[in-house]
């Protein structure tokens, strides 16, 4: 990470004395302790994610899907802005994968949402959080394989009012762990009239049998 990314953590994060990822010590009001600011530091990007599950990545996203510490948000979304920009990834529009009205309800947010509000605000790039919606609930999909996932998605989503006819766009979730639900609503956006989707998430769940998603 570039030194201008941890003067946005530490704008988002002011004055931390808990590390927001293992909850121990953060030395010099920093908002991730030493050791976990270089294990976060460490990963590269794989395919279209910023990081690999694992270690402070996935606490991270964790404590923004759980316990409500929605400003890690607007840190991944100016990671998301760099990445972009790094590897010169064109979009028209930003469309966060959609979440059921019972469990955004629940939680008081979608988390895919957030961060693509967030990826906006540093890129310019439009969000669109209506182009697509829930039809219904569907189960869980942390204990599916692909198969299953792509089957219990199906008949899930349809196209929102937001119209992406001659977009491209950028399909923003937290996790990536087989693809299923990036292919169920990219399906969607084409047969909406969208030009392009490309998927991009914060982490990637690197091999079969690691779980992302309740």
């Amino acid at each position: 990470m570039n030194p201008a990314f941890w003067e946005v953590w530490n704008l988002v994060f002011p004055d931390g004395l808990t590390c927001m990822a293992c909850e121990g010590d953060a030395e010099d009001g920093k908002a991730l302790c030493p050791a976990c600011r270089a294990d976060f530091e460490a990963w590269d990007g794989e395919g279209e994610a910023l990081w690999v599950y694992g270690g402070t990545a996935e606490k991270l996203v964790k404590k923004l899907k759980y316990a409500g510490q929605t400003a890690i948000a607007r840190v991944i979304g100016y990671a998301m802005a760099e990445y972009i920009q790094q590897n010169h990834i064109t979009a028209d529009a930003l469309v966060p994968v959609p979440m059921a009205f019972f469990r955004r309800w629940r939680r008081g947010y979608n988390q895919a949402q957030l961060i693509a509000q967030a990826l906006s605000h540093y890129s310019g790039i439009p969000c669109l959080p209506r182009a697509l919606v829930r039809r219904h609930r569907a189960a869980p999909q942390a204990s599916l394989g692909r198969a299953a996932r792509l089957q219990n998605l199906q008949g899930a989503l349809r196209p929102g009012p937001q119209k992406v006819a001659g977009l491209r766009v950028l399909l923003i979730d937290e996790v990536y762990t087989t693809g299923a639900t990036a292919a169920a609503c990219s399906r969607v956006l084409k047969s909406a009239g969208c030009t392009q989707v490309r998927a991009l998430t914060a982490c990637r769940v690197p091999a079969p049998g690691l779980q992302d998603k309740p």
